[in-house]
């Protein structure tokens, strides 16, 4: 059965659809019926509805603005939106904002109503299927979410679980390749020769790929990685790979040949890897090597703590290189910490002083060269972008651009921070900055229209707030932008259009003082002379008599 809640100011059409539905045999009940859209919300929040009759043009919450907040109420209400022609425009905004229906009051037959009530029906019918549908899916996924972990439980206690603790606790305890081989080197068809370099593969931006392509089951994600790089390692001798974290991935790895052909094989390995990785499972990895541990002097966790360490620098080398010591004995360069502050300070003074032009004209002052800076100044350039960050979501939520900004800021938040390189970043902050320089004109052009408006009813009662609505901005925001390009407030401005047209108005007509108030939009003579006098330095009387 439908329940149906009736929206409409006209006292005798709300009657008129309460007896239409109570006469008919119609498996429907009214719920309600009111007058206005805040009424109806109150009974949205407290009752069960389906279907909604709404009037566009209502007192105190219209039709539009009813569809919009019950919406973010339940997405599945049906809206059938009655209009008069003089409202008809509206009526495609209504559906944009999800109305299901429409009639016109003028031409509506009781045939309509049926015809528009059979078809919410129908519609209430394959929502309620399709969740039924979800359900049965929901619970068979829930079956098989409980076969794969009956499965994970066996594969825990198999070889391959077996391997991965192994390579975990020689890294983890910190012993030496040979006392860990002697226990159990045999068990897992290890290399004839013990591994001289670690290969570390970090998955780049690993929770978005886990939620984007695999919907958050990591079991079934591990299972597809760890086939393409089983089949990948059947191409590498002496070569096995262990899963040591969810991100990262080990490739131990040994040469029967001399240092050159340890080397070659290294770079193959990271080329294969790369690739495979790429176009099997769509996913970017940053790969780094430790050093070559050819006189077996080395523990395992040495050699794990020298490959992620030289991870990190992908920061400066970028991600499509492998990361090894040689790449970090050569970088040189460094920037005195003391610039770093002066670069944080003057960022945030043009910010706070609204000069974008200047942010853009200075954007390489602002952005920082990998060639100048050193490894162990990494956290500090990801510390001054963090600053960045900051004052850039300080400075849109004071002025009204949050939400134009919130994709780049939120881009960086989650994943810049982390996986971003720093050209990445300096990418970033230009594109930023132009977006808020963008701004900046259209705040230019949004002066030129609100003087315009002004120009235009400066006779009227006007508010910020009523111009703020009809630019469609926030009030703050016009305000501070209006102030910032005219150099005045907008209240001052109005006074100034309106006291101009006085000074017309008292040269050129007999009217009398309050006549011309009013003309001009003051509804009080005594408040139009003050305003008068404080502009032009005399009363509006005194002016007169000057002119004649």
């Amino acid at each position: 059965m439908l329940k149906i809640l009736i929206v409409d100011d006209e006292p005798f059409f709300l009657e008129f659809m309460q007896g239409f539905f109570q006469s008919q045999t119609l498996k429907c009940e009214i719920v309600g019926a009111v007058s206005d859209g805040l009424k109806a919300l109150e009974i949205l929040k407290s009752r069960k509805v389906d279907v909604i009759f709404t009037d566009i043009k209502m007192p105190v919450m219209d039709g539009l603005e009813l569809i919009c907040s019950a919406m973010e109420l339940d997405p599945e209400y049906q809206f059938v939106v009655l209009s008069a022609y003089s409202d008809f425009h509206m009526v495609g905004q209504a559906f944009k904002l999800g109305a299901k229906e429409y009639a016109l009051k003028s031409e509506m037959t009781e045939e309509q109503i049926v015809d528009i009530l059979q078809k919410c029906e129908e519609r209430k019918n394959r929502l309620l299927l399709e969740k039924q549908k979800n359900l049965a899916q929901k619970k068979r996924f829930a079956e098989m979410a409980t076969r794969l972990s009956s499965l994970q439980n066996m594969v825990d206690s198999s070889r391959s679980e077996l391997k991965k603790k192994f390579f975990r606790d020689i890294i983890s305890k910190n012993i030496t390749f040979p006392e860990a081989y002697q226990q159990e080197y045999a068990q897992f068809f290890l290399p004839d020769s013990l591994p001289t370099a670690i290969l570390l593969v970090k998955m780049d931006d690993y929770h978005r790929i886990l939620q984007d392509n695999w919907k958050n089951n990591y079991l079934l994600f591990e299972v597809a990685l760890d086939n393409v790089l089983e089949e990948l390692c059947k191409g590498f001798q002496n070569t096995v790979f262990v899963c040591y974290k969810p991100d990262e991935y080990l490739f131990f790895t040994s040469s029967e040949g001399g240092r050159f052909e340890l080397k070659c094989k290294v770079y193959d390995l990271y080329s294969a890897v790369k690739k495979t990785l790429q176009n099997s499972l769509l996913m970017e990895t940053i790969i780094s090597v430790s050093g070559l541990n050819e006189e077996q002097n080395q523990t395992a966790s040495q050699m794990y703590e020298q490959a992620n360490e030289l991870n990190s620098h992908f920061f400066l080398l970028g991600k499509d290189t492998l990361l090894s010591q040689s790449l970090a004995t050569a970088k040189e360069g460094e920037i005195a910490p003391e610039h770093f502050g002066r670069l944080v300070a003057e960022f945030r003074d043009r910010l706070t002083s609204w000069d974008m032009k200047g942010l853009q004209e200075n954007m390489s002052a602002y952005q920082i060269q990998p060639s100048s800076v050193n490894f162990s100044q990494i956290q500090q350039v990801r510390g001054i972008f963090q600053r960045y960050v900051f004052y850039l979501r300080e400075y849109a939520a004071e002025n009204n651009t949050l939400k134009r900004l919130q994709g780049d800021l939120n881009y960086f938040e989650k994943y810049l921070k982390e996986y971003g390189t720093l050209k990445e970043m300096n990418e970033w902050l230009e594109k930023t900055v132009t977006a808020l320089l963008q701004q900046e004109y259209h705040s230019s052009s949004l002066v030129k229209r609100v003087k315009k408006y002004v120009l235009a009813n400066y006779y009227r009662d006007l508010s910020l707030t009523e111009i703020a609505e009809s630019m469609g901005v926030n009030p703050n925001y016009l305000s501070r932008a209006f102030s910032k390009e005219y150099g005045d407030n907008l209240v001052s401005y109005i006074n100034f259009v309106r006291v101009q047209a006085a000074t017309h108005l008292l040269k050129n007509t007999n009217l009398k003082n309050y006549e011309i108030a009013e003309k001009v939009g003051y509804q009080n003579v005594e408040h139009f002379s003050r305003i008068f006098k404080k502009m032009m330095g005399k009363t509006p009387g005194e002016y007169r008599n000057e002119k004649t």
